[in-house]
């Protein structure tokens, strides 16, 4: 049965059809919704709130994007209302060194498979440094791959922006993890840690 069939039924009372999204889904909407919000049981709370927030609005669907990208948006929204709150996040002051980079830059740990596990720790501190919306970015591209147009659809950007983004961020971890830290915990210098109010 197709995912617009199993709409159909849902809305004809055939409520039970709605376990299909969960199970193909959750997994998937929880690790973004976890790469935005600090707690655990935030992530958990956030994702059920998107199945059951898609769940009342299933009759507005309209089917001009797949179920799936529609879903990620509702559980996109609801996570960076979540992670509104205050954090430790790097004030990057290094536009003008992004703007003098070229368009192809080499990540430090471009292959994980290469990295030894102070490189995987570094990128994963760092990482966990940026922005919500960089943090979601960074994991719809590289972690699940998806296409640019539906990252666009989930975010609310066009995919030029998605584009400049994505080419912005790869240049901004590059500096950020080509930089030796003073310790390990605090970025010297350029980057900055600051609460994000």
């Amino acid at each position: 049965m197709t995912e617009a069939a199993r709409i159909q039924a849902i809305l004809a009372g055939h409520t039970e059809e709605y376990a299909y999204f969960l199970d193909r889904y959750a997994d998937a909407i929880h690790r973004m919704v976890a790469g935005i919000v600090d707690c655990a049981e935030d992530a958990e709370e956030v994702t059920q709130d998107a199945f059951i927030r898609a769940y009342e609005k299933l009759p507005t669907f309209r089917g001009d994007c797949q179920f799936s990208t529609w879903l990620y948006r509702i559980a996109y929204r609801l996570a960076l209302r979540c992670a509104r709150k205050p954090r430790r996040e790097l004030l990057f002051d290094g536009e003008e060194a992004l703007d003098a980079l070229g368009d192809e830059v080499s990540l430090p740990v471009d292959s994980m498979a290469e990295a030894d596990d102070d490189q995987v720790e570094r990128l994963r501190e760092t990482i966990g440094h940026l922005r919500p919306e960089e943090r979601t970015l960074l994991l719809l591209a590289y972690d699940e791959e998806r296409p640019t147009a539906e990252i666009a659809a989930i975010m609310g950007l066009s995919e030029g922006n998605i584009r400049t983004r994505l080419s912005r961020l790869r240049k901004k971890l590059f500096l950020l993890l080509s930089h030796e830290p003073e310790n390990p915990r605090t970025p010297a210098k350029s980057p900055q840690a600051r609460p994000h109010a």
